[in-house]
């Protein structure tokens, strides 16, 4: 087990990856208006049904990746490896593709239900949630490596005998290197 990842399995993480992947779906529709949102109207306008009806996607993303990350994800616990974490990623972006056609063609009929349809479908979604959840990852795998090596400074002076130490010090108060 890696224990730099332990993160990949606390509350907090699950919950700023949901809400992340929420806020970013739909900022993402709004801005790039793909998968046919506006109709594809040349001479789209934004009105507040529009964002309202777009907005509606934020809960339903959250409440789905909420459900993976807290319902499906514990039935995995103890793996904690970079494989398990690409296979969990890959598993999500289906998952959430797959919520997100549903609903898509549910509440606006965008779409046919044809199996085809499924595939294009989930490789779009799939290829827009990949930022926030790589995104996600890497902030916290950062912050993760920050503590560590915090830790390892805040005792540097115990885990290091200081006749093994070169002390250089500089004109200001604060400027010590060893």
């Amino acid at each position: 087990m890696h224990q730099e990842l332990v993160f990949f399995n606390t509350p907090r993480y699950k919950l700023i990856l949901s809400f992340s992947i929420g806020l970013f779906l739909y900022l993402f529709l709004i801005a790039f208006l793909p998968f046919g949102v506006n109709n594809y109207n040349p001479n789209h306008t934004y009105t507040f049904e529009f964002l309202y009806e777009i907005g509606q996607y934020i809960p339903i993303t959250i409440l789905t990746s909420i459900i993976n990350e807290f319902g499906i994800k514990p039935l995995f616990k103890g793996r904690l490896s970079y494989t398990f974490i690409i296979g969990w990623t890959i598993w999500s972006l289906i998952f959430l593709g797959l919520i997100m056609f549903v609903t898509y063609n549910y509440q606006g009929d965008w779409h046919d239900w044809k199996l085809s349809s499924v595939f294009g479908f989930v490789a779009d979604v799939s290829k827009v949630l990949i930022f926030p959840i790589v995104g996600t990852f890497f902030y916290f795998r950062y912050k993760a490596l920050q503590e560590k090596y915090d830790a390892f400074l805040t005792n540097i002076d115990s885990s290091i005998d200081d006749k093994r130490m070169i002390h250089f010090t500089g004109q200001g108060t604060n400027d010590k290197i060893s």
